[in-house]
């Protein structure tokens, strides 16, 4: 099963496929939305955020970005690419479809999601999250098992735990994949 997540151009009742990804949130879909936006879905699947400023907040993350990943060679480029999109459509709201991420981890997603978009915001390195302890039943004993979740302690580590990246790619399509997911016309 795979955890997919969407980029719309929202115009009314009507809403148009920008953008898909079929592991992961992209990197620079973080930039898009601003706390406000995060706070006003409440928790809800759907991240909507005004377009130019989408566009703006976007634009001023790229130095931020590759400061925390310097592994990632293109987020300049990638980043133009969302930003050329975006800018071609001329919808005045975007919306972040995030169903399934929001159903794997509903406790901890939606505040890691806002910490993440803040720390974005806010040019903060030093971002921290807790990620809440989670129980299991032990497939042996049947008994229940509490799974203890390392500490978040940076910025980097945040954002790799809300978007479920890997920086260590090498395959530079999958690195595209995971900062801007895949583009649609």
């Amino acid at each position: 099963m795979s955890i997919r997540a969407s980029l719309f151009a929202v115009s009314g009742a009507k809403s148009k496929e920008l953008a898909e990804s079929k592991t992961w949130i992209p990197l620079c879909w973080l930039t898009l939305p601003c706390a406000r936006d995060v706070e006003r879905a409440g928790g809800t699947a759907c991240v909507t955020a005004d377009r130019k400023e989408a566009i703006d907040r976007c634009a001023r993350s790229v130095p931020f970005l590759e400061k925390l990943f310097p592994e990632f060679r293109s987020v300049r480029v990638c980043a133009d690419a969302l930003l050329a999109l975006l800018r071609r459509s001329r919808t005045a709201t975007i919306g972040i479809e995030l169903t399934d991420h929001f159903a794997k981890a509903p406790e901890a997603f939606p505040r890691a999601l806002l910490a993440s978009v803040k720390a974005i915001e806010a040019n903060d390195e030093k971002c921290s999250f807790a990620v809440p302890d989670r129980q299991i039943v032990n497939p042996f004993t049947r008994k229940p098992t509490t799974v203890k979740a390392p500490p978040l302690k940076t910025t980097r580590d945040v954002l790799c735990f809300t978007a479920g990246l890997d920086p260590a790619t090498d395959d530079e399509s999958i690195e595209r994949d995971q900062l801007i997911g895949h583009l649609l016309k």
